[in-house]
């Protein structure tokens, strides 16, 4: 089985890589040091890492450019196999869930044909999607009690995984084709906005960050997003409780300042017009995900 990445400065609390009897994505609970650097990485399949807990600002360098990302409970990042940045300082403490989606797993699995696979090549410095930390969550309650349903079970959820890492990806690639603020300021845009939700975003500051005025930021921001930027930041916002309230130990006090919401009933109240239901009966519907165990490892 795949290892997964070998990030220093990191406490491992849970880990199936040397489990025979897991058979879907390597995955790993870990918690960071306050500080750290993860510098020259090598990944060696694609690789991403879910927030549970904490909240941690990185700078990643190359000898081109630099990137400031700021990650949260509910966000995750992914990369494909191979080399991205020189180097990577991070300042937080943060617990994550982490996993090596192996490809080569998906092919040897023989749910699909090899070239019905999805592609594994989106770059996702930082993003939320409930559907990815449902995906997520489902390994992980599997996983802890045993895998009791056994092989397809674990094999379909990472190709699950897979499918809407690609689905996201492609997602981007039609988005960005639209004419707006173009793929390199509509990334920076998205991608300091998921990172920022629990900040009082404005037009102008985003028009700020890149060099547009706000009249004609507003536009190009609704062409390259097909909506406007109120709308799109609470749909965000609401996107991330959703992730959040799928996680064990998150009250709603919590989600709502996470989030960015002025107070509690302004979130609960936000959250059922646009949902359909309360935040509490959409934890109890859910699946959550538990990371207080740590199962002992049978291989």
């Amino acid at each position: 089985m795949e290892p997964l990445p070998n990030r220093p400065d990191t406490t491992v609390s849970l880990s199936c890589v040397r489990d025979k009897d897991w058979y879907g994505f390597p995955l790993g609970v870990c918690t960071s040091a306050e500080k750290g650097d993860w510098n020259d990485p090598h990944l060696p399949t694609y690789w991403m890492s879910l927030i549970i807990s904490g909240r941690c600002a990185t700078r990643v360098g190359t000898k081109s450019r630099q990137k400031d990302i700021v990650h949260s409970p509910g966000t995750f990042a992914a990369y494909p196999a191979g080399r991205h940045w020189d180097t990577a300082t991070s300042v937080g403490r943060v617990k994550v869930i982490s996993l090596s989606c192996d490809w080569k797993l998906l092919r040897n699995s023989r749910l699909l044909e090899a070239d019905d696979l999805p592609r594994l090549d989106g770059i996702f410095p930082c993003g939320s999607d409930t559907g990815l930390t449902s995906i997520i969550s489902c390994m992980l309650r599997e996983y802890e009690a045993g895998s009791p349903s056994g092989r397809l079970y674990a094999e379909s959820l990472s190709l699950a995984l897979a499918a809407r890492l690609n689905g996201m990806a492609r997602e981007d690639d039609r988005q960005f084709l639209a004419e707006g603020l173009g793929r390199q300021r509509a990334t920076l845009i998205r991608d300091f906005i998921e990172g920022s939700l629990a900040e009082d975003l404005s037009v102008a500051g985003l028009a700020r960050l890149v060099g547009i005025s706000p009249s004609r930021f507003a536009p190009l921001f609704k062409n390259s997003f097909s909506t406007s930027v109120h709308q799109f930041v609470l749909n965000r916002r609401i996107e991330r409780a959703c992730s959040l309230l799928s996680m064990d130990g998150y009250r709603n006090a919590d989600i709502a300042a996470a989030c960015g919401f002025a107070s509690e009933s302004h979130f609960s109240d936000t959250f059922k017009r646009i949902i359909g239901v309360s935040p509490r009966n959409y934890r109890r519907a859910g699946a959550s995900i538990r990371v207080e165990r740590v199962p002992r490892l049978k291989g």
